[in-house]
């Protein structure tokens, strides 16, 4: 757990992560960032040099992308079980629950 010192500015949701850190964070490679966001799994902005930097809520949506591969879930039905999860915000918990319990019928279909 990392302390911080007072007056330190400490991460928020809303925090901006480049590509490269995102890339490092999760381990996804850049390429497949860059599909993800092609298929409207995941969303960045642009800055000034019209580099890609992602909302720090994006790894979240990262991870899940990444156990659903591992598991053998098509992105398809993933980007279909996340279609009311926000990207250009931190979804709530709710918003999440209900994605949840939408991979959990598509996985409960596949069994």
């Amino acid at each position: 757990m990392t302390r911080h010192q007072p007056g330190e500015a400490r991460a928020t949701p809303d925090d901006w992560l480049a590509i490269g850190e995102v890339s490092a964070r999760t381990g996804a490679a850049v390429s497949a960032l860059r599909f993800y966001e092609e298929l409207g799994l995941i969303a960045s902005e642009r800055d000034g040099r019209n580099q890609r930097h992602y909302p720090r809520h994006m790894l979240r949506r990262i991870a899940l992308i990444s156990v659903a591969k591992r598991i053998g879930i098509p992105l398809q039905d993933l980007r279909e079980a996340f279609a009311d999860v926000p990207l250009d915000r931190p979804p709530s918990h709710q918003e999440w629950q209900r994605a949840s319990r939408e991979w959990r019928l598509r996985l409960e279909e596949r069994g």
